[in-house]
């Protein structure tokens, strides 16, 4: 979903009200021939209210603007925001450019998935693009693990499987290349088995 792709219907988007994990991708021309993928991991208990965020972000100046190659053409801090507006006409096209190549994956979570597990998932997704992105030029991961997401207690072990087949064949290789093609595991921690004092 993005751009040219949001419902409209009551229905359609009374379905998206609802919680979820979801991923944020911005895709780029690179510089040179190597394309460029951005991706932020979030999560949400109204996931259509999020994504309405991160757009109202852009067209409000109020995230990084990033240029067709991906590099950061206005910063967030700020700090030049006459001088942005002093050149609204370069501006507005880095800002329509930018919202338009906004894309969001999402997974609801519903049907008796316990809420308090979003934190979990969304670290645990973070994790796993951090070690994807680490060491390359193709993709980046905008939001760290460092914000402090918390873990929420558990006691089974959680294996979270990547299902593209509602997807086109570019989303589905755009996401298995981000993500990786394997489950996502989390173990229960050790200490709370008093295996460990």
């Amino acid at each position: 979903m993005g751009p040219g792709r949001f419902p409209t219907s009551g229905d359609a988007l009374a379905a998206l009200a609802a919680p979820g994990i979801y991923l944020r991708v911005k895709q780029y021309e690179g510089d040179g021939a190597a394309a460029r993928t951005v991706s932020y991991v979030g999560q949400s208990k109204q996931l259509i209210v999020r994504f309405d965020q991160h757009l109202r972000d852009i067209l409000t100046f109020s995230s990084a603007l990033r240029d067709r190659t991906g590099a950061i053409a206005l910063a967030r801090d700020g700090s030049n925001r006459y001088q942005t507006y002093n050149d609204l006409e370069a501006v507005m096209a880095l800002v329509t450019a930018e919202a338009a190549r906004l894309r969001f994956y999402w997974a609801a979570c519903e049907d008796g998935f316990d809420a308090a597990y979003l934190s979990l998932i969304e670290g645990a997704l973070k994790a796993r693009l951090e070690d994807r992105v680490a060491g390359g030029e193709a993709f980046a991961c905008e939001n760290k693990n460092k914000q402090g997401i918390g873990e929420a207690a558990f006691d089974e072990d959680i294996v979270v499987s990547h299902v593209f087949n509602e997807l086109g064949t570019e989303d589905a290789v755009l996401l298995a290349d981000l993500m990786g093609g394997d489950p996502l595991h989390l173990t229960v921690p050790l200490a709370e088995l008093d295996h460990v004092e």
